[in-house]
């Protein structure tokens, strides 16, 4: 008998996340080539420079450090072959015939990436970012030309990375809160419309999600059976998150802050040893490279323009993407995780959630410059997890704060795009949420009244349920509407 409940235990999930994870996927792969507006040139620059590392060993892109060509040894007579690059007309440029004596190549090529012809500054090689995240999207991407990189076959990689994402999140939030929590978070993830929309750019946030998943999981393992090679594992992907983008060194901070602050201090070597030794595969490349124009973008990169402390509360209100729309679930999951780390923090269980939370937003402020909203976006996993907590915590025990911000945020933010734009000529529509908005009031002012009688709290409990379940539907056509009517 207890076989069996494991066996259902295992096999519901398995079918559940099938099911729904490939009913998503349908969605996500819907109007690929337009939305979020493929106007990003760091999405071309991640394909190309993974497309000219895998076929010569030296990443080409673009970049606007002039370091490139203002250093003494710089080459600036480079052209543009496929995705590699040629000198003075020569072959193209490969780790066996480069010159040493060279630090870099350049050229000016003319390229459309959705804004009409542009010249662009390519270089060779490009150390402006480490090179996994490239070498990911290059992958599933075929052309032989700049000019042939295109958002409709370049976004099918996050796609399926948003997709494992998903199933990560699920793991993760089972781990740590059951299977309510993991269901939950999973539909979060899943049908939250900026999340959707986001998760679907060839950034290197949306690689990092995943491997930081992947990290936290086998951090969770290690708890749990106190086995070494989970910590090993552990420190491999969270190597892995510093080399597809510098600031994915957080996960390298939080694992090994979170076992020291746990006093498990034989135990951080594990992690640590595996997750120095694949992040340090980036310097090293470059030192042995070309060292000193490796260190001088390093330099350049520590000192670009500072475009103001309020850049994370400004993405926080609204990404500021071209054409983007409010959407109430995406500030309000910001605004709720942030309510939430003090809980988590009072628990043992949760607490290297909140580690990982914070450091992710702080090392990402610190080494942001530019305004660019892509620069959170590998929150989103954790973002879901929270948010799923929340909303299981507001079923069950459903205190007036949940309440509160589960109307302003979740109720209004669904109800709005699932349900007011497609009937809003109907009077009965407003009518619809003031009378959510009264049983929400009723549900605050009485709430301890309600949970005394245990009939009360069940009515209470399975209105609520009722009610997250047909958030989610709307969230859902939510995403069907906003996809027919872009740009909003």
């Amino acid at each position: 008998m207890a076989k069996a409940k494991k066996i259902i235990k295992i096999i519901l999930p398995l079918i559940f996340l099938t099911f729904y994870s490939l009913q998503f996927k349908k969605l996500r792969d819907i109007s690929i080539e337009k939305i979020p507006t493929p106007e990003i040139l760091d999405e071309f620059d991640f394909v190309w420079t993974g497309k000219s590392f895998l076929s010569t060993g030296i990443p080409t892109g673009w970049s606007d450090f002039s370091i490139y060509k203002t250093h003494k040894q710089s080459n600036n007579n480079g052209k543009v072959d496929g995705f590699s690059m040629t000198k003075d007309g020569g072959e193209l440029i490969t780790l066996k015939n480069k010159d040493r004596k060279e630090s870099s190549v350049t050229s000016i090529e003319t390229v459309d990436y959705g804004l009409g012809d542009r010249y662009l500054n390519f270089v060779s090689p490009y150390f402006d970012h480490p090179i996994f995240a490239s070498i990911i999207y290059a992958f599933n991407t075929s052309g032989d030309q700049l000019n042939d990189i295109k958002p409709e076959e370049f976004r099918k990689t996050p796609i399926y990375l948003s997709v494992l994402t998903g199933i990560l999140v699920f793991i993760l939030a089972t781990q740590i809160w059951g299977v309510g929590a993991g269901v939950l978070s999973f539909l979060v993830y899943s049908t939250v419309p900026s999340f959707l929309f986001l998760t679907r750019l060839s950034l290197a946030e949306n690689v990092i999600a995943p491997l930081l998943m992947f990290s936290l999981i086998s951090l969770q393992l290690f708890k749990r059976h106190k086995k070494n090679f989970f910590l090993i594992l552990s420190g491999f992907f969270a190597g892995l998150c510093s080399l597809s983008k510098l600031p994915g060194t957080f996960m390298i901070i939080a694992g090994a802050y979170y076992l020291y602050s746990q006093k498990k201090y034989k135990k951080i070597p594990f992690f640590l040893i595996p997750a120095l030794f694949v992040f340090l595969l980036y310097p090293l490349y470059g030192l042995l490279f070309s060292p000193d124009l490796f260190l001088n973008i390093l330099l350049s990169q520590s000192g670009r323009g500072f475009s103001g402390p309020i850049n994370l509360v400004q993405q926080i209100i609204q990404p500021t993407f071209k054409s983007w729309f409010p959407d109430l679930w995406w500030t309000g999951s910001w605004l709720i995780s942030f309510l939430q780390l003090k809980n988590i923090f009072k628990n043992k269980k949760t607490n290297l959630l909140g580690v990982s939370f914070i450091l992710l937003t702080l090392v990402t402020t610190f080494m942001s410059s530019a305004n660019y909203p892509w620069y959170y976006l590998s929150i989103i996993p954790l973002l879901s997890v929270f948010v799923g907590k929340f909303i299981l915590d507001t079923i069950l025990y459903f205190s007036k704060t949940n309440l509160f911000l589960s109307l302003v945020f979740l109720v209004s933010g669904s109800f709005h795009w699932g349900y007011y734009v497609l009937n809003e000529s109907k009077p009965s529509t407003s009518t619809i949420f003031k009378i959510l908005v009264l049983i929400f009031t009723l549900l605050i002012l009485f709430e301890e009244k309600i949970k005394k009688p245990p009939l009360l709290t069940l009515l209470t409990r399975i209105f609520l349920i009722l009610l997250f379940h047909r958030l989610f539907l709307w969230n859902t056509r939510s995403i069907t509407y906003i996809l027919s009517a872009w740009p909003l």
